[in-house]
This record gives C-alpha cells, sequence and structure tokens, in this order.
C-alpha cells in the first residue's frame, strides 16, 4: 500500500500548487471556472485516495476523512495566500466531489 500512497500525494501536492496562486493570477479566469477546478481536482484525489486505501478495512471511511481534513488544510492554506479566502462551500464541494468519486471507484472496481 505505501507505494500507493504516491498517486494521491502528487495529486494533493498539485492541489496545495494551484491554491499557491494569488488571486490575481486567476483573475483572467472564466466565471466558474473555479468550481469546476474544484470538482476536478478532489475528484482525482478522491479516487486515487480510495485506490490508495483499497483492501484495508473501513477503505471508504479512510478516505472520507483523509478528504475531509486535506480539504480542510488546502482552504486554511489559502488563507496565507494574497487574495484568497477559506471558503466552507469550497470545502463541502471538494469534500463532496472526493467522495462521489471514491464511491464511484468502489462500484467501477466492483
Amino acid at each position: 500500500m505505501s507505494l500507493r500512497l504516491l498517486l494521491p500525494t502528487a495529486v494533493y501536492a498539485a492541489i496545495l500548487a494551484f491554491s499557491s496562486l494569488p488571486a490575481d493570477d486567476l483573475s483572467m479566469l472564466p466565471a466558474g471556472l473555479s468550481w469546476v477546478g474544484h470538482v476536478l481536482e478532489y475528484a482525482v484525489l478522491g479516487a486515487a485516495l480510495r485506490w490508495a486505501v483499497d483492501g484495508v478495512p473501513g477503505a471508504t471511511a479512510v478516505t472520507l476523512g483523509a478528504l475531509a481534513c486535506l480539504a480542510g488544510i488546502d482552504e486554511a492554506y489559502q488563507s496565507t495566500v494574497p487574495g484568497r479566502d477559506p471558503s466552507t462551500l469550497d470545502w463541502v464541494v471538494d469534500v463532496t466531489s472526493g467522495a462521489v468519486a471514491a464511491t464511484a471507484f468502489v462500484h467501477w472496481r466492483g
């Protein structure tokens, strides 16, 4: 399992890299693209986390707990980036997107 954690770690590193962009750098993006980004980033993270812990007892609960914590850390981190603010709504979207993808992974895996 330890090598499997490399994928979600890399995905989360990419999420933090995007979260490091100041608001001014994001102002050129079309309206609504931020939401698409949140959904895609955390969907990929949710599926990667669920895959990484596949076979661990309570794997889905572990995945959901990790998603909630990682999304919270990401939102808190954004408060240190110029022009960015933490958002409870973003956290909810992140966790929900990850949870849906993790659930889809379980059903796809069969």
